[in-house]
């Protein structure tokens, strides 16, 4: 049985082999470095696209007109969708040669569809879509993770930190990219600016300041505004 001593430098030869820049491993970096940078912009684009659908969440809503309930669904389906894409890839993955057709093909179909997602104003669609997106989004993550693990033969832990910087850049670019094409924040109602509220209907309640501005909204919006149950009294 061999010592403490012995297995510490057993493993400290391991740790010196592995780390020689070999040739083979010198050509290996120059393959893998442009193709690291592709996969960095792919997952980029996915931190984008995701992180997109949190701030438009009441859009969507107003969109499709839904209420919180059934929009809660299209973050449910976009999660179905990211499983069945990652479990449908893995069965086919060994069998298709050129991996890269995995990101090429999917990032095509899912920029479309996410593309249309503004023109589904009805619930089903709008469901379908989300799941179809998150299917192709599957494809691109899983194999772009997978490709990064391979190829970089056991020394991919900087590969991966690099993929992760760049799915979180995207996550920050998203929200900040989508917030100008948001609904807007404020109504102008006769002249006067005042801040717009959601509600289940997704109207805006324009709430008056005074008694006499009143006169310039309907009975049963200045009523909604200020609580009152007894609208048609």
């Amino acid at each position: 049985m061999d010592s403490p001593e012995v297995k510490t430098k057993q493993m400290c030869d391991k740790l010196v082999k592995v780390r020689q820049v070999t040739p083979d491993r010198k050509q290996t970096y120059r393959h893998m470095l442009p193709r690291t940078v592709c996969h960095g912009l792919v997952v980029l684009t996915l931190g984008m696209t995701l992180s997109i659908r949190g701030p438009s969440f009441i859009d969507l809503q107003l969109i499709s007109g839904t209420d919180v309930e059934k929009g809660s669904f299209y973050f449910t389906a976009s999660a179905f969708g990211y499983i069945i894409g990652s479990l449908v890839l893995g069965v086919i993955y060994a069998r298709i040669k050129v991996k890269d057709m995995f990101i090429i093909v999917p990032m095509i179909i899912s920029a479309i569809t996410f593309t249309a997602i503004p023109w589904c104003s009805h619930f089903v669609a709008m469901l379908t879509i989300h799941a179809v997106t998150a299917f192709f989004n599957a494809f691109q993550e899983t194999t772009v993770n997978t490709e990064e693990v391979v190829r970089w033969e056991g020394n991919s832990y900087s590969a991966m930190q690099f993929l992760s910087f760049c799915y979180s850049l995207g996550g920050i670019i998203g929200p900040l990219l989508v917030e100008p094409f948001l609904a807007p924040k404020t109504i102008d109602l006769s002249s006067n600016i005042s801040t717009g509220h959601y509600v289940t209907s997704f109207q805006y309640l324009y709430t008056p300041q005074t008694d006499s501005a009143a006169a310039n909204v309907s009975h049963d919006m200045y009523a909604a505004a200020n609580g009152s149950h007894d609208m048609y009294a």
